[in-house]
């Protein structure tokens, strides 16, 4: 498998996540869906081999029978090239290993919180019959936002599966053994319990509660070592909280918790007030053979179960020891374990493995990497992927254990490498108004934006954006565009009354309207032909643009209107260019302009006022914006004939007004 391919026809490989003793995981894109998902494949060497597909593949048997939020999901399985996958969701973030190798003891509040999850997980898988088998802080993953997610269902099996062993492979890991585990006996839901607790040890310390120079020693510290005091190393731990752990860590499973959801209801209370009191949980007395008894040659507990003569004066009390059956099993066992141990990993080469000091791989390349610390010895190594923005994609950003310490070059070293830059999907401000959308770009290059009109989405709100939604970017490096509303694009109605017919029409085109053919005629005191009236907008009105408007039209003036027709003569002085101003109120306006221009001679201008029953006329002048005229016309005199009309004849002034120039 190699970065481009399309496994199963839909997932896209794009870039290698990490790897272990027996896979590989890739970050793939759902071609179907549209989402990242993290495809394990088996590693090439293992493919054929019956016995590790059979394990591979047991893991998807184990997973697709668990549907929970602290679970990782599995979504599809099968096989590319000849190899098997597995397809699970894609949980961005970082191990709790990791967490806990970067922070050390983690906050009170937190332990509480993540082993709320776990235990909720493992309490779905065992009410299903599944034991995980391999609980353990690589296998919890942590998003950003504080979800828990049990991952790594590979060895798990339904209850009453085999035991450690299976076909000479050692399954586990044995920091997180149980004792039963550790003796090669049938592994149950307690066993998931034990391993937990020292998980909780391992979050609340920093550290592990068991070491030692090899597996088959921290296994052995597991049957029958004490557990060491959390409040020792830490002192702030309540005695409550070290309860959970003691009494998860119980070397006999009769004596750990009864289920993992009456682990999690005690977790979840120990920082209670009311638990601060509570005396330290012991174990009650177990009868466990001592160390000495489980290290000692097979052929020497032999010779002495026959009678043989002790080798030293406490050969006695081990012989007491053995002859309890249940001893007797369990040493046998531990031999069979030892045995295979020893065939498989060449046991008796391992106690005489060297120490060397880790190279500082820092900063090279994987390749680089690999033969620095192949020419220290060290010949085991994994490695994993993730973002950084400030070391160069396939270089070193960290390395565990860190440079300097003393390891045997039989353990393995586990590699960061950096993917590059670390991307983010892009915010979906759509919808959004432009300054909450912008707010959301803060660690980004920048915002440019763009205005355009839309009829359905209010001015000021983002209408669409590049990048869209969604996509992953870096953010440094990219600028975001909005497209912002001005809402519905609208144009402005033109005052087409006193116009006539032809003219309305053409003002309205211009603007973009759409006039309506068919014209309303009505009487008036307007003259024949001439628009008195629009329908729905008023002048200066907003509209869309297209929007239909009625005109009304004169059909001529009514019975008791009188046209007056006033002559107005402008004489500029000294040849100057005067700005003119003509206004009118009458039966038709209310200080209407009818005449706007600029005359640079003597000029008249025949004003017609339209009067009617109560509505007299008043006309105004203006040269270069001051009042030089101001004549009130009765409609009386008009209907007298003393205003001037179709006689020509000049009307008298009604009131006073400045002379006419």
């Amino acid at each position: 498998m190699k970065l481009g391919d399309v496994v199963g026809g839909r997932y896209l490989i794009r870039r290698k996540l990490g790897e272990g003793g027996m896979s590989y995981v890739y970050l793939a894109e759902d071609l179907l869906l549209g989402r990242n998902v993290a495809v394990k494949v088996l590693r090439e060497p293992y493919a054929d081999d019956e016995q590790f597909r059979r394990r591979f593949l047991r893991e998807a048997q184990a997973v697709s029978l668990l549907s929970h939020p602290n679970i990782v999901t599995l979504f599809d399985t099968g096989t590319h090239e000849g190899a098997p996958y597995l397809v699970f969701e894609y949980v961005p973030g970082r191990t709790l290993k990791e967490e806990i190798r970067a922070r050390g003891p983690l906050p009170l509040e937190e332990v509480l919180s993540i082993g709320d999850q776990v235990l909720r997980a493992l309490a779905h898988a065992h009410n299903r019959g599944i034991v995980h088998r391999d609980v353990k802080p690589h296998n919890i993953l942590l998003t950003a936002d504080g979800t828990a997610k049990v991952s790594d269902f590979g060895i798990a099996r339904a209850l009453g599966g085999e035991t450690l062993t299976e076909s000479g492979t050692f399954l586990g890991s044995a920091h997180y053994f149980s004792p039963e585990q550790a003796r090669g006996e049938t592994i149950t839901p307690a066993s998931d319990l034990y391993a937990f607790g020292v998980v909780l040890y391992e979050m609340l310390t920093g550290v592990l509660p068991f070491t030692g120079d090899s597996p088959v020693t921290v296994a052995l510290k597991h049957v029958d070592a004490p557990t060491p005091s959390v409040r020792e190393r830490r002192p702030e731990v309540p005695v409550a909280l070290e309860n959970v752990v003691r009494r998860a860590m119980a070397k006999r499973p009769e004596n750990r918790y009864p289920s993992a959801e009456a682990m999690r209801l005690d977790l979840a209370s120990s920082l209670d007030p009311a638990r601060r009191k509570e005396p330290p949980w012991e174990e009650p007395d177990a009868d466990f053979p001592d160390a000495e008894a489980w290290t000692r040659p097979f052929s020497e507990l032999s010779s002495e179960r026959t009678g043989s003569s002790p080798a030293s004066g406490r050969g006695g009390r081990v012989v007491r020891a053995l002859r309890k059956p249940y001893v007797w099993g369990s040493a046998l066992a531990l031999a069979v374990l030892l045995f295979l141990w020893w065939g498989i990993h060449a046991l008796s080469a391992s106690f005489q493995v060297p120490e060397r000091e880790v190279p500082d791989v820092a900063g090279m390349t994987r390749e680089e990497a690999l033969r620095a610390l192949e020419q220290a010895g060290f010949a085991h190594v994994d490695s994993r992927e993730e973002p950084s923005d400030e070391v160069e994609a396939g270089k070193v950003i960290a390395q565990d254990p860190p440079a300097g310490t003393r390891l045997k070059t039989t353990a393995s070293v586990l590699l960061t490498l950096s993917s590059g830059p670390r991307k983010v999907p892009v915010p979906d401000v759509s919808g959004l108004t432009l300054e909450v959308a912008k707010s959301r770009f803060a660690a980004f290059a920048g915002v440019r934006t763009e205005e355009e009109f839309s009829d359905s989405v209010p001015a000021g709100v983002v209408i669409r954006q590049m990048p869209a939604g969604g996509t992953e970017v870096v953010p440094k490096q990219t600028t975001v565009t909005l497209v912002v509303s001005k809402g519905p694009k609208e144009t402005v109605m033109p005052d087409v009354v006193g116009r006539s017919l032809e003219e309305a029409r053409g003002l309205l085109a211009r603007a973009g309207f759409d006039p309506d053919p068919k014209v309303e005629r009505e009487k008036s005191y307007f003259p024949e032909g001439t628009v008195i009236r629009a329908w729905p907008y008023q002048a200066g009105e907003k509209a869309s643009p297209g929007t239909k408007v009625t005109l009304f039209v004169s059909d001529g003036l009514l019975p008791d209107a009188v046209e007056v027709h006033y002559p107005v003569t402008v004489l500029p002085q000294g040849g100057e260019s005067v700005d003119v101003r003509i206004s009118v109120s009458d039966a038709r306006f209310t200080d209407h302009t009818v005449i706007r221009e600029t005359v640079n001679g003597a000029k008249t201008y025949e004003v017609l006022l339209v009067l009617a029953p109560g509505k007299d006329g008043l006309l105004r002048v203006y040269q270069n914006g001051a009042l030089v005229l101001s004549q009130a016309i009765s409609y009386a005199e008009a209907k007298r004939g003393d205003a001037q009309g179709e006689n020509g004849a000049s009307p008298p002034a009604s009131g006073t007004s400045p002379p006419s120039p």
